[in-house]
């Protein structure tokens, strides 16, 4: 299992666009050409996060982006390099692994932020980034 990190790996969003069809409830209603145009757009900025296998096949993957305030959350090509908080659009992380390997990816690329956000069930959920990283990787 690795995170991408080369700078040359380039993302197959077409097999991204599958899992996320496949996996993620809400994905099912999204039109595949908007949601691989939207991933390819978020690869392009540095804010999608995925981990693959030996064979490039896709394990996980995560969309989360800076911004300055959470009534930006709906706008999803907004990204605000100086935002305080990190917004999950989407992720699929199968396993813990995954998801840490995710979260090494965000922290490599987006460095300390005062809070993590999502939206579940509808529902917004805003956490202390650094309480969401140390619940991650407690033993």
């Amino acid at each position: 299992m690795a995170l991408r990190s080369e700078p040359d790996f380039m993302i197959d969003t077409n097999k991204l666009t599958e899992l996320a069809k496949k996996c993620i409830p809400s994905c099912s209603d999204w039109d595949a050409d908007y949601l691989q145009q939207w991933l390819n757009w978020h690869d392009a900025t540095g804010t999608l996060f995925y981990c693959h296998d030996e064979n490039d096949e896709p394990l996980g993957f995560a969309v989360i982006r800076p911004i300055a305030s959470l009534q930006n959350k709906h706008q999803r090509f907004h990204v605000n390099p100086r935002g305080r908080t990190l917004y999950c659009d989407m992720a699929y992380a199968p396993s813990l692994p995954i998801m840490r390997q995710l979260a090494i990816g965000m922290l490599q690329q987006f460095g300390p932020r005062d809070y993590f956000a999502s939206t579940r069930n509808e529902k917004i959920h805003v956490r202390p980034l650094e309480k969401i990283i140390r619940a991650l990787f407690r033993k």
